[in-house]
């Protein structure tokens, strides 16, 4: 495939993301969904996992110049918005408006995939830079709740959501557990789908 095809196919393949509302545009200023249909992650994990095929065949060739593979930015991308998203839910701006059934959650298969890609696209130093955001997001939510209410009513933290706050918790508790080596019922769980 030639460089003009690759390019008019990694666009179209941008739209369609952008369509299904989870563009890897990394200027898109648009919050990441929390919740995401499982046919829309397939096609993202399509997505990705061309494009990591595509450069493996690139850097085989020897023609990949550039120093930080695109696939690995789009990953990096995606593990940003999504625990901006969620450290954003967690400091909402009016908690006692929101109803706990009104909160949205991240779908287990949106968990599955995040993290698939966190151990199949991301060599060491993004992975690292992953963790970073991540507790910044967490460091970002603590503060909130520092700077809040002490004054905690029924499911509520003092001006915190605890659902989102308990994601961002249990994604740095994997990626601390598990940051070299992915279990393998992940891979199993995700073939699932």
């Amino acid at each position: 495939m030639g460089i003009y095809q690759t390019l008019v196919l990694f666009e179209c393949q941008d739209v369609l993301l952008h369509q299904l509302g989870i563009s890897l545009n990394p200027a898109s200023a648009e919050p990441w969904p929390l919740r995401v249909r499982p046919r829309t992650l397939a096609v993202l994990a399509e997505v990705l996992l061309l494009r990591q095929q595509h450069e493996s065949e690139l850097e085989a060739s020897g023609s990949l110049l550039t120093a930080k593979r695109s696939s690995e930015t789009a990953i990096m991308h995606v593990w940003t918005r999504l625990t901006t998203s969620l450290a954003d839910a967690a400091i909402a701006s009016d908690v006692t408006a929101v109803s706990p059934g009104d909160i949205d959650d991240v779908n287990v298969e949106h968990l599955q995939l995040i993290i698939l890609l966190f151990h199949s696209g991301l060599s060491l130093m993004p992975k690292k830079t992953v963790w970073f955001q991540l507790c910044q997001s967490i460091i970002r939510v603590a503060d909130a709740f520092r700077k809040s209410d002490d004054t905690a009513s029924g499911d509520r933290l003092g001006g915190i959501l605890p659902l989102p706050l308990t994601r961002l918790l249990l994604l740095a508790d994997y990626v601390l557990h598990y940051f070299y080596d992915m279990p393998t019922a992940i891979v199993e769980q995700v073939k699932s789908l």
